[in-house]
């Protein structure tokens, strides 16, 4: 895992956790006249969590600023923050925010994504015709139209879903459409697709494309071959 990546697993994680406390807080935590300060600030940032949950990053921020106004410090504020901006549209604000959990996350990286070429982006000069001439001229024995759907849908890391097939029986079995088993092993390999849904869905719109008894055999041949993710 990337140190992005893991930053977004822990930043997640902080949320859950402040998710979880706030369900199991008992009453008498958000009676303020009782409470101790600390615990004032934290029955602020349970809100702010749980109003970020139902996405109303307005009135998180609200009790984020509350905390942060007692605390400048506090990072958990700080990455609610973060969340909140993020939801209303402001990421350069995010960000900053974000910034502020470095001695929270010592090896929290940089920024880089402004000048960082999409996933499958790298392809020289940004020129897609080239690239997807350069695909049907690697792939003559692909039909244009599933040429056409890797090269749109994976851009330059079509070539690693492809990989060493000569023709349509090395992409494996054929699912209907332009769904053939090479795509489905790479979607669960590199883009955490784990049920027959993600790759049909949420990941691809083949579901558009099959007909109902494609769809149903594809779940059942999915299930039968990654049932240990579905366990």
């Amino acid at each position: 895992m990337t140190e992005t990546g893991l930053f977004r697993t822990l930043a997640g994680l902080m949320l859950t956790l402040l998710l979880a406390a706030c369900s199991s807080t008992p009453p008498s935590m958000f009676q303020e006249a009782a409470a101790t300060p600390a615990q004032r600030l934290q029955a602020h940032l349970q809100l702010a969590a749980a109003y970020l949950e139902q996405g109303q990053p307005d009135i998180a921020r609200q009790e984020i600023d509350t905390v942060l106004q007692a605390d400048p410090a506090q990072p958990q504020a700080w990455h609610l923050q973060g969340l909140a901006l993020q939801q209303q549209g402001q990421g350069e604000l995010a960000e900053r925010s974000l910034h502020r959990l470095q001695h929270v996350f010592p090896r929290m990286g940089k920024d880089w994504t402004e000048s960082a070429p999409l996933p499958g982006g790298d392809m020289p000069d940004a020129d897609y015709e080239t690239f997807a001439n350069s695909l049907r001229e690697a792939w003559p024995w692909m039909p244009r139209a599933l040429v056409h759907h890797y090269g749109r849908l994976y851009g330059t890391r079509a070539r690693h879903l492809v990989g060493t097939a000569t023709d349509l029986d090395g992409l494996g079995r054929h699912h209907g459409g332009l769904l053939y088993e090479a795509e489905v092993r790479y979607l669960v390999a590199n883009e955490w697709a784990r049920t027959a849904d993600d790759i049909l869905l949420r990941r691809t719109k083949h579901y558009l494309h099959l007909t109902e008894a494609e769809r149903n055999a594809f779940a059942a041949w999915f299930e039968a071959e990654y049932s240990t993710y579905s366990a």
